[in-house]
């Protein structure tokens, strides 16, 4: 949620006062953000999957996530500045990102204190009991 509220303050800083300075402040700020972001998400990944495709399973989550969202953002930033003619346009494609990626959260399970094998198991079968 602080990446949508500090997203759009940062690019339009970035475009009064485009310094070197200004850009590391922000790449500075935005990567403890994303550092705060980040330890969750690599402690929920596990807990979705059972121990035996545990691996297969947050590569590939964690891996078409980046390769959709983040593979395709130069091209999608690059268009939105063409066809609005708004260098804050990129700014509102990381907002709609990260607005997209908080609608799974009320659907994850809280398996705080739980066997992380035994609960998993409950939630995805898998490959060998297919």
């Amino acid at each position: 949620m602080a990446l949508v509220l500090f997203i759009y303050p940062a690019f339009a800083w970035l475009k009064a006062s485009p310094t070197p300075a200004v850009l590391f402040t922000i790449i500075g700020v935005l990567t403890v953000i994303l550092a705060i972001q980040a330890v969750p998400s690599i402690t929920i990944l596990p807990e979705m999957f059972p121990e035996d495709v545990r691996a297969t399973g947050m590569s590939l989550v964690y891996s078409i996530g980046v390769a959709v969202f983040g593979g395709f953002a130069p091209f999608i930033s690059t268009w939105l500045v063409k066809a609005s003619g708004d260098k804050l346009a990129p700014a509102w494609y990381l907002i709609l990102t990260a607005l997209v990626s908080l609608l799974g959260l009320p659907y994850l399970k809280d398996r705080t204190g739980e066997n992380m094998d035994s609960a998993a198991e409950s939630s995805i079968p898998s490959c060998s009991k297919i």
